[in-house]
């Protein structure tokens, strides 16, 4: 009798070791959402080769949500003293004259880092674009 409680310890001990190593992946930690906030200043802001400012302080803040490889991205651009090109009448005066909006999905596999997004630039000035990545 005490053999068999024995061997049926050992066998309950091992099925609970294996289920316990082979169910570690579904009771891992559930992914949280992340979020980041960033301002950079410059000195100037050029987009596809447009100058947007001239010697101004240029700030550009950046606001990214992310959750399970997905990310949604905000990110403008405030130039305290615009170009007349882009500004006319407002030149020399601060505007926010660019916002962005980025929808994107990042991973990896085994052998490579892969991603794919969309952007929509929303430009003053300028008619809307958009464009899709890879």
């Amino acid at each position: 009798m005490k053999k068999i409680y024995k061997s049926l310890a050992t066998t309950l001990a091992l099925g609970t070791l294996t289920l316990g190593v082979t169910a570690a992946p579904v009771f891992a930690e559930e992914e949280k959402i992340t979020a980041d906030l960033t301002v950079g200043a410059y000195s100037k802001y050029v987009w596809r080769g447009y100058e947007f400012s001239d010697d101004s302080l240029v700030l550009q803040p950046s606001l990214t949500v992310g959750y399970n490889g997905f990310a949604l991205n905000i990110w403008g651009n405030l130039d305290s003293e615009e170009t007349p090109v882009f500004a006319g009448a407002d030149a020399e005066s601060s505007s926010w004259n660019e916002t962005d909006l980025t929808l994107s999905y990042d991973s990896s596999c085994n052998f490579a880092d892969y991603g794919a997004g969309l952007i929509y630039y929303a430009v003053d000035g300028a008619q809307d674009t958009q464009e899709i990545y890879f």
